[in-house]
């Protein structure tokens, strides 16, 4: 709306400066950026505290500790992360989140053998697919284990009735259990589950790879268990 002549522009002005003020506010309570969006379809939400729920889009920043939340059977989050403080443009790998899914990206608090603070994928519900660069490094956290991910290609599934479900394509993951126990190391080809509360089992061979085109397969022994449930979670920070 264009003013009338003498009215003064200074209340539109403040409003602007006001609502990029919050939108730095909340940023700064996140964190700095430890991702981008790379792809992304249907309905994927970030969540922030606060904050009315926003789609996100192509080449949006995911902030440290920002929850996103895919609503959909069809919906599909691609992001680009980052290695330490370094913000590349390859990145240290991409993780995958389809369909239904609950999950953040956080720096740290594991570290590497250097001492640099890993990238850490909060996975609370759903399927991820997590390729790192050679000789990358991560972990991923669900309700029921913490994993260390060496290698290229891990892919999981969180369902609260079944547990987490780890496959491991190339490289190694390291499954430790919350409720206690040793840790289960998971070669390439091998698959494990860690049930509710409980501990992992002996890791097992990989079925044959599922039909062109699934990003992340059914675990086997999971594709008729459980009934599809809505995405949950811990309460929002």
């Amino acid at each position: 709306m264009t003013p009338r002549p003498g009215q003064s522009r200074l209340p539109l002005a403040a409003a602007l400066a006001a609502g990029l003020g919050a939108s730095l506010a909340v940023a700064a309570a996140l964190g700095p950026p430890v991702g981008s969006v790379v792809l992304v379809q249907r309905t994927v939400l970030a969540l922030a505290a606060g904050q009315p729920d926003r789609q996100l889009r192509f080449n949006d920043p995911i902030a440290d500790g920002l929850r996103v939340r895919l609503v959909e059977k069809e919906s599909f989050l691609k992001v680009r992360f980052f290695s330490d403080q370094v913000e590349s443009l390859s990145g240290i790998g991409i993780y995958t989140l389809q369909g239904q899914s609950d999950a953040a990206l956080q720096r740290g608090p594991a570290r590497d053998a250097a001492g640099r603070l890993l990238s850490t994928v909060m996975l609370y519900l759903g399927r991820l697919r997590l390729a790192l660069r050679p000789g990358g490094g991560a972990q991923v956290q669900t309700p029921d284990a913490v994993m260390g991910i060496k290698g290229t290609a891990v892919r999981l599934l969180v369902d609260p009735a079944a547990g987490t479900f780890v496959a491991v394509e190339e490289g190694e993951a390291t499954v430790q259990a919350k409720a206690g126990g040793p840790p289960a190391r998971v070669g390439a080809g091998r698959w494990v589950i860690v049930p509710p509360g409980g501990v992992p089992g002996r890791p097992e061979a990989l079925p044959a790879p599922g039909p062109r085109g699934q990003i992340v397969e059914d675990p086997p022994l999971l594709s008729t268990c459980c009934a599809r449930t809505e995405p949950g979670g811990p309460p929002r920070r």
